[in-house]
């Protein structure tokens, strides 16, 4: 289809296309089809924004999404940390945070992983106790090297009790189960071995204070099933 370029001035007759008068000429043009109508004026500007601006924004999503050296995104299948991390799902995980058991701070989230038979699973748990420490759970009071870790009261109801308790400068949500007996709780006094962590859930039952997410109860992991420190949901 051809357009046909008139060029007018208003309130008289067309002006001459001489040199002097050709750039406001040009800027009164008026683009018609041979039927009268006006045709869609070309914008090569605005043509090539929209070819560029979709492929920019996908290279900055791509690289806000892009995680950091050593953070890794796993899917947990074990965790007893309200607030922190529900019992399934992904989570970003640092592995490069730990390189021996001494660099681990009380109070840390650390996601590990945990055998069984053939397979293994993941697990999201608080580590309390380092190597060598002392550590005893009797009741609701947990002592680390013989020192009660502090707790005060958040939320008491029938079915289960909340406090907030406090290792070092971390503080923390905690759990129990109130529908059971204290005769049911059962009490640990030991040391912590070598290469291994005390870790406890925030979660805890009267029965099993641990829920490692270990059915035996164990609530010491071993430093080389460690994968790293929890940093967030995902």
């Amino acid at each position: 289809m051809t357009h046909r370029i008139y060029t007018k001035r208003p309130g008289g007759p067309p002006l001459p296309r001489t040199a002097s008068r050709w750039r406001r000429a040009r800027s009164q043009q008026v683009h018609r089809s041979p039927s009268g109508a006006r045709a869609p004026t070309r914008r090569p500007l605005a043509r090539a924004l929209l070819l560029v601006l979709p492929v920019t924004l996908a290279a900055y999503f791509a690289a806000c999404t892009q995680l950091p050296e050593g953070v890794q995104k796993m899917r947990v299948t074990g965790a007893w940390m309200p607030g922190v991390m529900h019992t399934y799902g992904w989570a970003l995980v640092d592995a490069q945070a730990y390189k021996s058991p001494g660099e681990v701070t009380r109070g840390d989230v650390i996601v590990y992983r945990k055998a069984f038979g053939q397979t293994y699973i993941l697990c999201v748990a608080r580590a309390l106790g380092l190597p060598g420490d002392e550590v005893e759970v009797s009741d609701l009071d947990v002592f680390i090297e013989r020192r009660r870790l502090k707790r005060s009261d958040a939320d008491i109801g029938e079915k289960r009790k909340v406090y907030t308790e406090s290792v070092g400068d971390e503080s923390y949500r905690v759990i129990y189960n109130a529908e059971i007996r204290g005769s049911d709780r059962p009490d640990l006094d030991f040391r912590v071995p070598a290469a291994q962590l005390f870790v406890l859930g925030d979660l805890r039952d009267y029965r099993k204070p641990t829920n490692s997410c270990d059915p035996s109860g164990n609530s010491t992991v071993s430093f080389t099933e460690v994968i790293g420190r929890f940093i967030a949901r995902s």
